[in-house]
């Protein structure tokens, strides 16, 4: 027993418990040298930048001024989304605009399965994950979602803030990569946003494909009279017998390409991956939905210099096929179910930004055209009649956009007559 308490006496006391020292201090973990880097620490495991570590971040040196804006902005304490949204605007194609998507996600998350069926909820999240305003609007019956399922709310949104990681091609993205290679982000990672920012850093891609499927988009949308439309519906056939396809021969053709340009790798090939996946979400949008379409296709020549025009012949595109809906539904008393792709297509090419209350109406009223017109650019209007004048003379412009660009003869014949029409 004495020899058992000796040997107690002799054992060395740990050194935190010993009178007068003091417990061993960590090291400080060292600051990022680099936006690169503090990128690698802020997406962590989340390629979504749902929840980064803002408290080591708000130590380090000014790094960048979009990542210095974000750091201040969140250190602000906004409860308001525009808070979030004017620092996209601030800042574009810029780590700021992931930053902003993935606190815009993080704020509705926790919302969930009540997305279904709690309005309220819905008009919080559309305000938080669309760029519209608060508008005052507050329908009993209509929220802004009307354009897509309540239950793939969430996952429409994670896409979006995917799809911010393509605002240029030089955003740091190491970290990223390695984090979509854990199964556990699989259904981002195989997702179209997935595949184009996966795909090789280098390569020098040919976008005769993608100018093919370009002028095969336009000639489907210019095609008025009898005989235009007779020659397209030959076209589509030869592409329906190339593809071994029955129907949705332009949906099949924009898929083939963009995984064409993606497998060919660089600036150009991932830019022009990234216009086709425009083309597939135009013409079939539950492949992706979203109302920012036109504004990818605005930022195109981020990316290469040599995608800027077909990325202005697309939105030609765009807003001709919008046109000729609206005159349809015009003369059929229905255009409730345009609202979404209008709003689409004048995100990207309008000249001032709709307000939410433009997704929640049941049906048009005066404040609908006035609404349109301000986006076109226009004289405000009320009528349905200034509204589509509007809305032709904002076509006529981006005609006149498309055409300063060297196009094949095709393409720059089909936008003139596009213009003429848009004009008579």
């Amino acid at each position: 027993m004495l020899l058992l308490l000796i040997s107690c006496w002799t054992k060395e006391i740990p050194a935190h418990l010993q009178p007068g020292l003091a417990a061993p201090v960590t090291a400080p973990v060292s600051a990022p040298v680099d936006l690169s880097e503090a990128m690698d620490r802020l997406v962590a495991r989340d390629p979504l930048l749902r929840r980064p570590d803002l408290d080591a971040a708000a130590q380090w040196p000014p790094l960048d001024p979009a990542l210095s804006a974000y750091l201040d902005r969140v250190a602000e304490q906004p409860a308001e989304p525009a808070a979030f949204q004017s620092l996209e605007q601030e800042h574009p194609g810029t780590v700021a605009v992931v930053l902003a998507r993935g606190w815009r996600l993080a704020a509705i998350e926790h919302f969930g399965t009540q997305l279904s069926s709690s309005l309220p909820l819905q008009r919080q999240a559309g305000l938080w994950l669309m760029p519209f305003g608060a508008s005052g609007v507050t329908p009993q019956d209509r929220g802004p979602w009307s354009w897509l399922p309540p239950d793939q709310i969430l996952t429409y949104a994670e896409q979006w803030v995917l799809r911010a990681w393509l605002e240029a091609p030089d955003l740091p993205q190491q970290a990223l990569a390695e984090t979509l290679s854990d199964p556990t982000f699989d259904r981002l990672a195989l997702s179209p946003e997935g595949l184009i920012l996966s795909a090789p850093r280098a390569g020098d891609a040919d976008l005769k494909a993608l100018n093919d499927l370009v002028t095969l988009f336009l000639e489907s949308v210019a095609a008025d009279s009898n005989s235009e439309q007779a020659r397209h519906r030959e076209n589509i056939e030869a592409l329906e017998e190339q593809l071994g396809v029955e129907h949705a021969a332009l949906e099949t053709y924009a898929q083939s390409v963009r995984l064409e340009l993606g497998s060919a790798g660089g600036d150009r090939g991932r830019g022009g991956a990234l216009m086709a996946w425009q083309v597939e979400r135009w013409l079939d949008p539950s492949r992706g939905w979203g109302l920012d379409r036109s504004e990818n296709l605005q930022r195109a020549a981020r990316w290469d210099p040599s995608l800027e025009a077909p990325a202005a012949v697309l939105q030609v595109a765009l807003l001709k096929d919008l046109v000729d809906r609206l005159e349809v539904g015009l003369k059929r008393g229905r255009i409730t179910h345009l609202l979404p792709p209008l709003a689409d297509a004048l995100n990207g090419v309008g000249h001032a930004r709709l307000p939410m209350r433009w997704l929640e109406r049941p049906g048009p009223e005066p404040a609908t055209w006035l609404d349109l017109t301000r986006a076109a650019g226009a004289p405000d209007g009320t009528t349905p009649e200034e509204g589509l004048a509007a809305l032709n003379a904002l076509l006529a412009e981006r005609c006149t956009v498309a055409l300063r660009n060297t196009l094949p003869s095709e393409q720059r014949a089909l936008i003139e007559r596009i213009q003429r029409k848009a004009t008579q």
